[in-house]
């Protein structure tokens, strides 16, 4: 169903595009491009904008949260390596917004040496270059495994849980193991949130982190 739904999303992102692309070619290939638009906009919305998710909906959106959080270990290494090109860290640090529910919430990580505190509020992390410090540690999520099942919590909102393991590979000539494994918890949410459409707008479900701890 993920397949199904990533080669769903490339088709509606070419149909948009295409419709783009041709409002500049006179009013029939306008109206034409203007109807395609329409018709990749009904089509999002008859498969992310249903009152409720059905069981197997909820399952692929487990799966999307967990390939979230492996996103977020690899942009969070970008983002805290002092060696990083700046136009990367900024890439970075919009990539890891876009996975989180808010900006508000906690994320501690255990790793020694990959950032000079732990807990931090998530806008703070990304907005303080002081808290990042050169280090040869590197980090991997590892054995991510659903903890608690998406349930709905009202008419917008489903929350979960994945349990995981951070493996912190540390420096060489350091006197502790090549590794060190830490048990975190991450929260899951499913929020139906209003996006933007063109010149329109569409209530859509979407997945996101939440805290971690």
């Amino acid at each position: 169903m993920k397949r199904f739904l990533r080669i769903s999303a490339l088709i509606l992102v070419y149909f948009v595009a295409s419709a783009r692309s041709c409002n500049d070619a006179g009013k029939e290939d306008a109206a034409f491009a203007e109807a395609k638009e329409r018709a990749a906009k009904d089509s999002i919305a008859s498969a992310f904008s249903s009152d409720s998710l059905s069981p197997a909906s909820l399952r692929a959106f487990e799966s999307t949260a967990r390939y979230k959080l492996t996103d977020f270990a690899d942009y969070l290494q970008v983002f805290t390596d002092s060696s990083t090109n700046p136009a990367f860290k900024n890439k970075a640090r919009q990539m890891i917004r876009d996975l989180f529910v808010s900006d508000d919430v906690r994320v501690e990580i255990a790793c020694p040496g990959l950032m000079a505190e732990k807990g931090l509020i998530l806008k703070n992390m990304l907005e303080s270059e002081m808290k990042h410090r050169p280090t040869e540690e590197r980090m991997v999520f590892d054995s991510i495994r659903l903890k608690q099942a998406l349930h709905r919590e009202n008419d917008t909102l489903f929350s979960g849980q994945l349990a995981f393991r951070i493996r912190c590979n540390h420096a060489e000539g350091q006197n502790r193991p090549s590794f060190t494994d830490y048990d975190h918890n991450a929260e899951i949410f499913v929020v139906k949130r209003q996006i933007t459409f063109g010149s329109d707008s569409l209530k859509v479900w979407k997945v996101y982190l939440g805290e971690i701890h």
